[in-house]
């Protein structure tokens, strides 16, 4: 549906939704793989390597629900890593934000106000990313959608 290549240094980051579930980067960028670096996984090099679902606002369960969430003309996807202590996460949002709880649920989550008690402003190594809490990522392409660049 979406597709977005962040770079930072050495390092790029793809950004992608599908219907799909099980739609991997070498089902669609095979030409690109002759030019990445191997990654290390537990069943031996890849040149891709997974982004771990650590937090989401919403899965769409249909098309129109996907496009639902995209009819603000003002819609700019931004790629942005975030330097912790002492791993690295990259993380992909959209303005204006839509924040839906994941349950489909108008309420507060639990599980949110257990991580705001948990300090998270101490995981950010700001140093590392020019002050702030993230760093936003050039992207090198953005295809699908509403793409614009």
């Amino acid at each position: 549906m979406t597709a977005s290549l962040y770079e930072y240094k050495e390092m790029c980051f793809l950004y992608y939704e599908a219907l799909e579930e099980e739609l991997k980067p070498e089902d669609f960028l095979t030409d690109m793989e002759a030019i990445l670096e191997m990654w290390p996984e537990e069943q031996g090099k890849t040149p891709w390597a997974e982004m771990y679902p650590v937090f989401w606002h919403q899965i769409p369960q249909t098309e129109e629900q996907w496009q639902k969430a995209r009819t603000n003309e003002n819609k700019t996807r931004i790629g942005r890593i975030a330097f912790l202590h002492p791993e690295k996460l990259f993380s992909y949002f959209e303005t204006p934000k839509h924040m839906v709880n994941i349950r489909q649920m108008e309420a507060q989550s639990d599980v949110i106000d257990g991580w705001t008690e948990a300090d998270p402003e101490s995981h950010f190594d700001r140093e590392k990313a020019g002050g702030e809490n993230f760093r936003i990522l050039p992207a090198l392409f953005s295809a699908g959608g509403d793409a614009e660049e």
